[in-house]
C-alpha cells in the first residue's frame, strides 16, 4: 500500500495515514499480510475472493465510512479477500497493533 500523507481523525480511532487509490486500483489482494485496517473516506471499493477453479467472486461493495481489513483484529494473519477502488477512492490506515491497543483501552468502543 503506497501512503500519501498523515491525517488526525476525531472519535475513537485516533490518527491514521490517508492513502489514495485510483479507479480499478488494488488496495490489498486476497492473502496479503492483515496488518493494516482501513476506513473508506471517499469511494466506493468492491471485495472479492478467488474461487478454487480460478475464477474471482464478487462478495461484496463498500462505500464511505465502511472499514476493510478488519480480518486483521480478529486476529486473521492473511486478507480474506481482494479490495479494488472502484471509484478514486480515499482510505485512512490504521497499523493493526496500533488500533488493537487504542481498542483495548476506550471502554465506550
Amino acid at each position: 500500500m503506497e501512503l500519501t500523507g498523515s491525517c488526525a481523525t476525531e472519535g475513537v480511532v485516533g490518527s491514521g495515514v490517508i492513502a489514495e487509490y485510483g479507479r480499478d486500483e488494488r488496495i490489498f489482494n486476497q492473502g496479503d499480510p492483515a496488518e493494516t485496517v482501513l476506513l473508506i473516506m471517499d469511494g466506493r471499493v468492491r471485495l472479492s475472493m478467488g474461487t478454487s477453479d480460478g475464477r474471482e467472486a464478487i462478495v461484496g461493495t463498500l462505500g464511505a465510512g465502511a472499514f476493510l481489513g478488519e480480518e486483521a483484529l480478529a486476529g486473521c494473519t492473511a486478507m480474506l479477500e481482494t479490495a479494488t477502488a472502484m471509484t478514486d477512492c480515499r482510505v485512512l490506515a490504521f497499523a493493526k497493533d496500533a488500533l488493537n491497543r487504542r481498542l483495548r483501552a476506550d471502554g465506550e468502543i
